[in-house]
């Protein structure tokens, strides 16, 4: 049997940007049962917004409807687990401020 643990990856598609995005990254892999830790850092984009157009089933031009969506999101908040398993640590919560500057956030 294989032991290591190997890479997945998953895309999803949107019909329509929501207007509000959350999004949640697993960071425990199943193995034997037991949970283990994805340690490998996340690099958040800079200047922490997001555009989500590549991510359409279709161009929001051709959508008469929806000529003035926006597809670009801004990283709000950021919710992390803190310790080295899925029974041990806890959740602290980061929090962007209008008055801070976009890659500095209030810890919760």
């Amino acid at each position: 049997m294989n032991d290591e643990l190997d890479e997945a990856f998953e895309e999803e598609v949107l019909h329509r940007p929501p207007r509000l995005l959350c999004l949640h990254l697993n960071r425990f892999n199943d193995r034997r049962g037991a949970h283990i830790k994805n340690t490998t850092h996340v690099q958040l984009p800079l200047p922490n917004v997001i555009d989500m157009a590549k991510y359409m089933t279709m161009t929001i031009e051709n959508e008469s409807t929806n000529v003035n969506v926006n597809t670009k999101y801004r990283l709000r908040a950021i919710i992390s687990h803190i310790g080295s398993s899925a029974n041990d640590g806890c959740f602290v919560t980061l929090v962007a401020h209008n008055d801070l500057p976009p890659d500095e956030y209030f810890l919760m």
